[in-house]
């Protein structure tokens, strides 16, 4: 689950627990998320797991993966 790429349909508050979507062999699927840093997520946005432990995935806003940081050698999209 580490690395999916999916959506979060119901808010994550901070320090709380929302609900994510993402697609595993071409169907809907949807599993418990927590902010990885404890800050809140909006409803549709973009993120990625980075652990997944008792049910629930820690997700990263996809945002925050593939910014400039993320890219090597300062390169722009």
């Amino acid at each position: 689950m580490v690395g999916v790429l999916g959506r979060v349909s119901s808010p994550v508050r901070s320090g709380g627990t929302g609900e994510m979507i993402f697609l595993r062999d071409g169907a809907r699927c949807s599993s418990a998320a927590r902010s990885e840093s404890g800050t809140p997520i909006a409803r549709d946005t973009e993120v990625v797991v980075t652990r997944f432990e008792q049910g629930i995935a820690y997700v990263r806003p996809w945002e925050e993966m593939a910014g400039p940081a993320g890219l090597a050698g300062g390169e722009s999209l």
